[in-house]
């Protein structure tokens, strides 16, 4: 493992979502059966309207108000 392993701290976790204008691409057996519902997002949602990099950004400090 090149990476280092599960315990390597520059390895982070994502989420990808798969998007199709057509639902039926969706439906399909290969993508139905691998498909998982995302856990509710935490936090507040990143927009063009309103973004506070502060808010976004996790530092480990714990609750603080900025």
């Amino acid at each position: 493992d090149p990476g280092g392993g599960e315990d390597d701290p520059s390895r982070a976790a994502s989420d990808w979502i798969l998007l199709a204008r057509d639902r039926r691409v969706l439906d399909r057996a290969p993508i139905a059966e691998a498909a998982r519902p995302l856990p509710p997002p935490h936090g507040r949602t990143w927009t063009d309207d309103y973004s506070n990099i502060a808010q976004v950004l996790d530092f480990g400090w714990g609750a603080r108000s900025f």
